[in-house]
This record gives C-alpha cells, structure tokens and sequence, in this order.
C-alpha cells in the first residue's frame, strides 16, 4: 500500500461524482439536484464505497474447475456493508478511512451505525467535496509546524536580507543575499536552492534587477514543481517573474503568470504571498497599460492594502502607497499623487527606511 491510497481512492469518489453529474444532465433537461432522485426519466444511480480501508488479496482466485477476479480480506466486510447502507450519489466513509483522509476532503460525521456481522457500531463519515488542504505540507501546517532548531544565525542573516533591501540599503541587500546563493547551491538540500532563490527575487524586485530576478524565478518555479518541495515558495516565485517579464514589456506573459500566483496563494490560503501577488499585478498593469485599466489598477492596490492591513504587513505600506501615486500620475491626477506620496514617505519614516525616504524627499520636491 502507497501512504495516499486512502487519498486517492477519495479522489476517484469525487471524481465519479462529478461524472455522474454530468451523465445526468445529458438524460434530462431538468435533473434533479439530488443524484438519481426525483427524476422519472432517470433511474437511481448506484450507491458507491470507497471509504473502508485496509489490508486485501484481489486477483485470480479459485482452483482449476474454476476461477474469478474477486478481492478478499478483513476490509472486504466493512466495505460491503458500508455500500449497503449508502445512499444513492453518495460516498461512506469509514472512521478509519476519514482520518487518513481529514483535511484533504469536506466530510460529514453521520454518527454510528450497526452493521451486520460487525462487533460494535461502525463510525460512518459522508463525502461532501474536495477540502482546503491540497498537500502534506498544508496538513502539517494546519496542525502546526516544527520550530527551526538551531538556525538562528541563517534566519537572522535572511532577515537582515530583506530588512536591508525594504529600507534602501541595496547593495547591502545586494551583497549578503549572494552570498545566502552561493551557499545553497553548496548544498545538496532542494528546498535551501529554491528557498535562496526566492529571497534573490524578491531583493532583485525591490532593487529592480530585472535580468537576475527573471532567472531566479523561473529557476526557484522549476526547482520547486519538479521535486515538489517548497511549495509555499511558488507564488512568491511565480510573481517576480511576472514582475521581470513585464519590465521587458511582455504584458500577456506576465499577466498569466500573475494570474497563476494568485490563484496559487488563494488555493493554499497564503494571505502573505496573496498580498505580494496582488501588488504584483498592480505593478504589472501599471507598467504595461496603466490608462485603460486604472480600476482594475485600483482594485488590485486596495485589496493589497486590505491584506497588509489584516495580517500586519505595515513595512510594505509604502510600496502600496508608491504604486498608488504611480497610477495617479499616469492618469493625471497631480492633487492625488502628492497626496499619496506624502502617505509613502511618512509610512517610510515609520519603517526607518531611510534610503526610501530620500528617493521620496527628491520625488516630493518636484512636484
């Protein structure tokens, strides 16, 4: 047995589901919303098990008189009874069954059940739907996950990192996250060669190292789909790439990209790499086709705001702030721009940004 049979074997009762669905709209041209219920022109779909797990011997058994395909095993028994008393278009699970499965699927507890030949009352769990979690990585993050245990320097260095970059200071930034490259690709561990080039990309993205930050992303996405590790990283990943291929004026492939990094970060529920995605896509529209798409600019930057405001991310106000005076003078909105300016060095000041704060006062001072 492979450790996701359990998850698998779900999957197949959702997907039949869903083709089942289908079957039935194809017969009548008003199905019932209840599977094979409530329609004359359709009889009952069967009821379906796959919800009781365990070990089993399937294949040719019998003697030389006579042979058959069967399966057979403690796990035939409960997966016999479950589909008896299944109802029809439905999944049972077993109690067994639903905790391998847990997070993973939306399930419904229908309590115990007696079943014939069965010692004591069977658990039974009803299949609703696909659930939130996608990956064992998104399983162990729901029930929380280990603390790093002697990687406080590395951490510290990483911070430092990206604490150099937000304030202006980029060749510091430069400097010390080529450095955290160069080491990671010492190293045989797949996850330290994405996980540096993410911190690359992103600093390449505040210093608007476009070449570099290009190469970075893509790379950090092929490293992290290939060998499936890291899979937190990818929507950071895939939207400095859309950043740097939309500063070469690429605007269809670098709208793609973005629109991938958001629905990646909604799927895992990442409220940071969203918030990153979304200034992302408004930076995108705005260096590529600020005029025509000014709401959907606007839209963009203030569920940005939104976000950084819900989960605490003041120190990239100011770049939300910056990009909101980028579209006020691309649509010539010069009361506006000042105003939202003045909103990016004051958030600045708050941060200690202070090579931010000079680029800001020399902006200012033009206008």
């Amino acid at each position: 047995m492979a450790e996701d049979d359990a998850i698998r074997a779900v999957r197949a009762g959702v997907a039949m589901q869903d083709a089942c669905r289908e079957f039935v709209k194809t017969l009548a041209p008003n199905p019932s919303p209840k599977l094979g219920e409530g329609n004359p022109t359709v009889a009952p779909l069967p009821s379906w098990e796959r919800g009781a797990g365990g070990e089993g011997v399937v294949g040719q058994i019998g003697d030389d008189l006579r042979m058959e395909y069967t399966a057979q095993g403690y796990v035939v028994g409960p997966a016999s009874r479950m589909e008896q008393i299944c109802e029809p278009g439905c999944v049972y699970l077993t109690e067994h069954t639903a905790r391998l499965v847990d997070g993973y699927f939306a399930l419904r507890d229908l309590g115990e059940t007696r079943v014939k030949s069965a010692s004591r009352p069977i658990r039974v769990h009803e299949l609703l739907g696909v659930g939130a979690l996608r990956t064992r990585f998104d399983l162990s993050r729901a029930r929380g996950l280990s603390k790093f245990v002697g990687r406080q320097t590395q951490m510290q260095t990483l911070e430092q990192v990206m604490a150099d970059a937000r304030a202006g200071r980029g060749q510091e930034a430069l400097r010390d996250v080529r450095r955290a490259f160069e080491i990671a690709e010492t190293l045989s561990s797949r996850l330290s060669r994405a996980t540096a080039r993410m911190y690359c990309a992103e600093v390449g993205s505040l210093l608007a190292l476009w070449p570099d930050t290009e190469r970075w992303g893509q790379e950090g996405v092929a490293i992290v789909r290939e060998h499936q590790v890291a899979m937190m990283l990818e929507t950071g990943l895939l939207t400095f790439w859309a950043e740097a291929v939309a500063s070469r004026g690429e605007s269809e492939r670098a709208q793609e990209l973005i629109a991938e990094a958001i629905a990646k970060a909604q799927s895992l529920a990442n409220r940071v790499t969203e918030f990153r995605a979304h200034l992302g896509r408004a930076r995108i529209l705005l260096w590529t086709s600020a005029s025509p798409n000014g709401g959907e600019i606007e839209a963009a930057l203030r569920t940005a705001e939104h976000l950084a405001g819900e989960i605490g991310l003041a120190g990239w106000l100011p770049w939300v702030y910056e990009e909101c005076t980028a579209l006020a003078l691309a649509l010539g909105d010069h009361e506006t721009q000042r105003a939202h300016l003045e909103e990016a060095r004051r958030l600045s000041e708050q941060i200690g940004a202070t090579g931010h704060l000079e680029r800001l006062a020399k902006a200012m001072g033009r206008y």
